[in-house]
């Protein structure tokens, strides 16, 4: 029991399924001022973690006689905002945790780095394709620039490895949709 002096407030209204925590009003009888134990109750944090909180300017006490009270809703919204912020001092985590949070923030950054990185399949495609057929053209213009550099090749010698490199390029497109346009 925490004593005659204290009083308990009852939430009003509840959600189905929630148990609600009956949190004691303080000695002066306002239920927005709360002493730091009641406040690391709400926020669930330590109250060293308030502590520090409150030397970096997040939470504001008032004295009342020999104890400090802090303002219940401005605590609650400097936390959030806090939070939001993305605030993290390592008193938060556990080093492990610390560690994890920084794993999946690189893992992040390179998987996003990677995306920009990434071509689309068609791009993929339609550049192989081009080299593809750059490379036919060179692979059909072989028996011409061989017949201009050698005179003694006769025509007929000239048509055989004209035929065996388009069979060639025939055979190495086999089951290709394209491979009409190889021929």
């Amino acid at each position: 029991m925490l004593g005659q002096e204290m009083q308990t407030q009852t939430e009003m209204n509840t959600l189905p399924g929630l148990e609600v925590q009956e949190i004691p009003i303080p000695e002066n009888g306002d239920p927005n001022l709360v002493d730091v134990a009641r406040l690391s109750l709400i926020l669930g944090i330590s109250t060293a973690r308030i502590s520090q909180l409150t030397k970096k300017g997040h939470f504001r006490p008032e004295r009342h006689g020999k104890k400090y009270y802090y303002d219940l809703p401005a605590c609650v919204q400097s936390y959030i905002r806090f939070k939001l912020e993305g605030n993290l001092i390592e008193d938060d985590y556990k080093p492990s945790e610390l560690l994890a949070l920084e794993k999946t923030k690189m893992a992040r950054l390179h998987r996003k780095e990677k995306e920009k990185n990434l071509v689309s399949t068609d791009e993929v495609r339609d550049a192989w394709n081009t080299r593809l057929l750059q490379i036919r053209q060179t692979m059909l213009s072989v028996p011409s620039r061989v017949g201009e550099t050698d005179p003694a090749l006769e025509l007929h010698q000239i048509d055989n490895i004209d035929r065996i490199i388009r069979e060639t390029l025939i055979e190495e497109t086999h089951g290709y949709q394209d491979k009409a346009d190889f021929r």
